[in-house]
């Protein structure tokens, strides 16, 4: 074997082992040029062989062999392999999955299978691009599904409009590429990029950089209110008022208030969606990002409080708001009239907020305000 065959044969089993010439030398107690001198073409002293092949994995024979290197699966290889059979599989057992469970089970267990890989992929093994890549795909195909199931949930719950327009959408495209067709499904694009990113970030956040410390070294204290924390309670009062002027007897909004009820509400709450972000979407104030969302996103329920067999109805005709029968209703827009248990619910949501306001959870070094 010639100097430069050798030197050839320790950067490849260098570079399987995952070792940058420094990290090699550190390990033989040599400098880097050392190291660098030796794949150039050069040979090591006799002593420094054994402890080479040692750290290397691989015998002296390998090292001086004249057979081609041949790579075997190490510990790191197999558990690689894993981290990959979680992510990845992870997702397609999910579509097994939602053909006879709830989808929200089938989430849960698709996003532990992602975060056993990612601690994986973290902790027991090198670290790939191959794996950051697939696990972003299979994680934006899921959530694909899981916008859909709540695209169409909502049809049920609270948004029948909005979700009847992205619904028409989706299944329009491939026929109709007019503006607004093509803008809805960019719409349902970016809520599933979205909850991607959210998932993506969370799961390398609390899995990946060093996993979830143990209940017993949580402690919680009590915080102080500043003014970034009363905003999410000022939306909540606007949320209040949106409601309370459907009460009035009389038609004081514009009419595509009463025509797009539910559309505009849902609108309203990806307002407070979007002003949470930015308030608390930072170093330090994360901590009161999930009670802010978390009370927004239970607001989505309010609409599910509403009446709407008192036959309050919208005439497009005369634009006012009237009282008939309900076996006239269905000639006129119904309008639903907030009960006074929607307003009791707002304000049993907000008081929770206000509690989580006031307790902070520490964490070994992470402060969650």
């Amino acid at each position: 074997m010639t100097e430069l065959e050798f030197g050839e044969r320790l950067k490849h089993y260098r570079k399987q082992k995952g070792l940058t010439q420094q990290e090699l030398a550190d390990l033989l107690g040599v400098s880097n040029k050392s190291v660098s001198r030796w794949e150039s073409g050069s040979y090591p002293d006799v002593a420094t062989l054994g402890p080479l092949a040692k750290a290397l994995g691989v015998t002296v024979d390998d090292l001086l062999g004249t057979a081609p290197p041949i790579r075997t699966l190490g510990k790191s290889d197999w558990q690689n392999l894993l981290s990959f059979a979680f992510a990845i599989g992870g997702g397609v057992l999910y579509f097994l999955l939602v053909l006879f469970t709830p989808v929200p089970v089938a989430y849960l267990l698709y996003l532990g299978a992602m975060a056993y890989g990612v601690y994986l992929q973290k902790h027991y093994t090198y670290h790939s691009r191959w794996f950051l890549w697939a696990n972003l795909a299979m994680d934006f195909f899921v959530n694909c599904s899981v916008v859909w199931t709540l695209i169409a949930t909502l049809g049920v719950v609270a948004l029948p409009h909005l979700s009847h327009l992205l619904a028409t959408a989706l299944f329009s495209l491939p026929y109709s590429y007019s503006s607004t067709v093509v803008a809805l499904y960019l719409v349902y694009l970016l809520l599933s990029a979205g909850l991607t990113a959210l998932t993506v970030h969370l799961v390398h956040k609390y899995f990946g950089a060093g996993g979830i410390p143990p209940l017993s070294s949580l402690k919680a204290e009590r915080a102080k209110m500043n003014w970034r924390k009363w905003v999410p309670v000022g939306l909540m009062a606007l949320v209040g008022a949106y409601w309370g002027a459907y009460r009035v007897p009389r038609a004081v909004l514009p009419e595509d208030f009463y025509l797009l009820q539910d559309d505009l509400y849902g609108l309203m709450l990806l307002g407070c969606v979007i002003v949470c972000i930015l308030l608390f979407n930072w170093k330090g104030r994360r901590g009161m990002l999930l009670p802010s969302l978390g009370l927004v996103g239970a607001c989505a329920l309010l609409p599910g409080l509403l009446d709407w067999n008192s036959g309050l109805v919208y005439s497009t005709a005369n634009h006012e708001l009237l009282w008939v029968s309900q076996e006239r209703a269905y000639l006129y827009h119904r309008v639903g009239t907030p009960t006074w248990a929607l307003f009791l619910a707002l304000i049993v949501f907000t008081l929770v907020y206000i509690l989580c306001c006031h307790i902070r959870i520490r964490r070994p070094n992470i402060t969650s305000v």
